[in-house]
């Protein structure tokens, strides 16, 4: 079976936190402004939603700021607003400190997706990043990069070729993020306005 038609192997979408995205040791080590906490990556479940609910708002307020003639600071809770992917194609993955589990610092949502079928594109099986955000007052403490190592783990195990994202213009921390793992840019989106 060729890489653009394998299925995901049994067991995987139910990983041990363990196993989905901390170092061997089961947990990575992070500071945070106030002290040093662990932080271990875990699938989110549908008890974590107000959590997950609540964090992706910080990022459509952050995206608001820089952008606010392109993105407005809706309510979390307005007709439309985004639903995490299910299935053993799309996964949300957590961020919490090991010491209080009901402490949530972040999340990353990613999807696996196979090159349409264009003769004119490459197939290729790809994890697409669709949103991550790390709680405000742990921002820049590495749980970013933890979130993301593990999004890559989860994509692997899916036999993804490659990870994609979009960072918006003036998103100077998340750009710098990408970049120390590695990302380049491959596009860019242009706009204009109409007189």
């Amino acid at each position: 079976m060729g890489k653009a038609t394998a299925r995901p192997r049994a067991g995987i979408a139910k990983a041990s936190a363990a196993k989905v995205g901390a170092p061997k040791t089961g947990a990575a080590k992070t500071k945070t402004a106030k002290t040093r906490a662990t932080v271990l990556v875990r699938p989110a479940r549908d008890v974590d939603l107000p959590a997950v609910t609540r964090l992706r708002h910080q990022a459509e307020r952050a995206h608001a700021r820089l952008m606010p003639d392109y993105f407005r600071d809706s309510p979390p809770d307005a007709p439309g607003a985004w639903q995490p992917g299910q299935g053993p194609w799309s996964t949300v993955l957590l961020a919490e400190s090991v010491h209080d589990a009901r402490t949530v610092l972040g999340l990353v949502a990613v999807r696996v997706v196979v090159t349409p079928r264009d003769p004119a594109m490459v197939p290729r099986r790809r994890a697409h990043v669709e949103v991550i955000v790390v709680e405000e007052g742990h921002r820049g403490a590495g749980v970013g990069r933890t979130l993301m190592q593990a999004a890559t783990a989860w994509a692997r195990e899916r036999e993804a070729e490659e990870m994609v994202l979009t960072v918006w213009a003036d998103n100077a921390a998340a750009e710098a993020l990408y970049a120390t793992l590695g990302y380049q840019p491959i596009a860019r989106i242009l706009r204009r306005k109409i007189d």
